[in-house]
């Protein structure tokens, strides 16, 4: 790929003094884009379709609007006597204006030598338009504005083409080998690992055995009191409610304190 040299972006310098070659460059252009005069361009719509997109949209159809720009230069002009740097621009060999004095400062000395190349976009800028007029609820057009030149200028250095590729090359055989290296190592770490982990688990698992076996020998067997801690503190509930509720209901409650006290009874028993 070839390196990037300048990205500039500027609007062409003293349109307005060249109106009858810009208003040739135009439909010039609207001829490449395969759009008859006749048409009035707006994007070659329809008067229904323009009238859609003004009433309902709100829009503003220009009429210059989605061209295409291709044939386009930009050429030093030597013998300007005002300005020795002056670059100017043609559109199908109209001369349309110039390429503003800053920039042109800054770019003339990339025109001397082969190595660079431009690549140029360009687009064309306000112009005639219509729109919606809500007063006399139709569409109008405003005819009574220029045109202007928005160019998006790259200028590249051809010459770093074979210096990119063949680093490029190199950095790409460095990652290779480096990859193979990496994997080969990887392999190699994994298989250790594996190799020991192994072993760890065989003799953590003899270990394990042996341990069981010791504590099944040696250790009682024990049963952890929570059952008899948690019916304790019941009973003691039902106990408490039982003589709680004797004054109120002692059909009922007299029974059920004689049965929470034995129950106590019969578990501090066991």
């Amino acid at each position: 790929m070839q390196k990037t040299v300048e990205k500039i972006l500027f609007r062409v310098a003293g349109v307005t003094k060249y109106k009858k070659a810009v208003k040739e460059a135009c439909n010039m252009i609207a001829e490449d884009n395969g759009i008859p005069e006749y048409s009035k361009y707006y994007g070659d719509l329809s008067a229904k379709e323009i009238r859609e997109e003004v009433e309902e949209y709100g829009l503003k159809v220009f009429k210059y609007r989605d061209l295409d720009i291709f044939n386009i230069e930009l050429i030093p002009e030597t013998d300007n006597k005002y300005d020795p740097n002056a670059i100017k621009v043609l559109i199908f060999d109209n001369h349309i204006g110039y390429v503003p004095a800053t920039v042109s400062k800054s770019i003339r000395k990339y025109f001397d030598d082969e190595r660079y190349h431009f690549l140029i976009e360009c687009e064309i800028k306000g112009g005639p338009y219509k729109e919606w007029d809500d007063y006399e609820e139709k569409v109008v057009t405003n005819n009574d504005l220029d045109v202007g030149f928005e160019i998006y200028l790259t200028i590249v250095d051809s010459s770093q083409k074979e210096v990119i590729q063949s680093e490029s090359s190199e950095i790409i055989d460095d990652n290779i080998f480096n990859k193979e290296v990496t994997k080969t190592e990887s392999i190699e770490t994994k298989t250790t690992e594996a190799e020991h982990i192994e072993q760890n688990i065989v003799s953590d698992s003899v270990a394990d055995i042996v341990n069981e076996i010791n504590l099944s020998e040696t250790s009682p067997k024990k049963k952890l009191p929570a059952n008899k801690i948690i019916f304790s503190a019941l009973y003691l509930f039902l106990v408490f409610f039982g003589v709680v509720g004797i004054p109120i209901a002692p059909f009922l409650a007299v029974p059920l304190t004689a049965w929470s006290l034995y129950k106590l009874y019969k578990l501090f028993r066991k």
